[in-house]
């Protein structure tokens, strides 16, 4: 059962953040990018995930919304939760897969166990 939005204080909310943002400009592109700041830095990329990963994606936005950590990941929505789910499963493949590679490299068995 959902409860009903209150809009006066969400707008309420909102003029706050609006005033912040004006106040504090520095911190205006964590928040709010400008189109030309993430030319060159994203790449489209269309991926299709079967359901249970985008409902897994779905549950955990309102549990990352409390980190104040991954703000500059914008407005947390489900690309959002898929791209910081891909860039530390990258990391996390990385990390297992290099020290393999640098060891068959080099003769040797490092990581493999």
């Amino acid at each position: 059962m959902s409860r009903p939005v209150d809009l006066p204080r969400v707008r309420a909310a909102l003029a706050r953040l609006d005033r912040v943002a004006f106040e504090h400009p520095d911190t205006r592109p964590m928040t709010e990018p400008d189109l030309e700041d993430l030319e060159g830095l994203m790449a489209d990329t269309m991926i299709r995930i079967p359901v249970q990963l985008a409902e897994r994606a779905d549950e955990l936005i309102p549990m990352l919304d409390k980190r104040r950590d991954l703000l500059a990941w914008g407005r947390l929505s489900r690309a959002a939760v898929v791209r910081i789910a891909l860039e530390r499963g990258l990391s996390d493949l990385e990390r297992e897969l290099v020290p393999v590679e640098l060891a068959a490299e080099e003769g040797g068995t490092y990581g493999q166990d």
